[in-house]
Parts: structure tokens; sequence; C-alpha cells
């Protein structure tokens, strides 16, 4: 994995173990299978229908609070900006 793949990182709860000396790798366990997704991000106490708004992130990405979904995996109303 590339470091711009790592940037990716930032913001997800298992970003901690992507600092130096808190893990015995030196990364997340969940870094070296991960794959570049497009998804869009959504609130926990958000209700659908959702709004598209695609994102690039990474397949393990787990942020606090918050959720990636597919573009086909919910109802989602309205689309803004390119589509996968």
């Amino acid at each position: 994995m590339t470091t711009d793949k790592k940037q990716l990182c930032s913001g997800c709860r298992d970003n901690y173990y992507n600092a130096h000396g808190n893990s015995t790798t030196g990364e997340c366990w969940a870094f070296g299978t991960a794959k570049t997704v497009t998804r869009t991000q959504v609130g926990t106490w958000d209700r659908p229908p959702y709004e598209w708004v695609p994102q690039k992130t990474l397949s393990c990405h787990r942020p606090e609070g918050r959720h990636w979904i597919k573009r086909d995996d919910v109802r989602i109303t309205a689309t803004r900006g390119a589509t996968p």
C-alpha cells in the first residue's frame, strides 16, 4: 500500500494503530487488505433516504458516529457529484 492510501485512514477509529509504537507492526491490521472504494458517508442517526455524495475511502474505514454506504445499499434521493 502506498502513503497516499495511508492518508485515507484519517478519521478512522483504528488509525491509532498506524502511529509509531502503537502496534507491533506499526500499521492497522486491516490496512494490508484494504481496497480503495467509492461510498457516501451518513450519520448514525440520519434517516433514509440519503443523498449520494461519492467519496473515495478505504473498504475498512470505520469513522466514529458515521457509516459508509454503497450506492446500491439503500434508497438515495439525490446525486451530487459523479456517480461510480
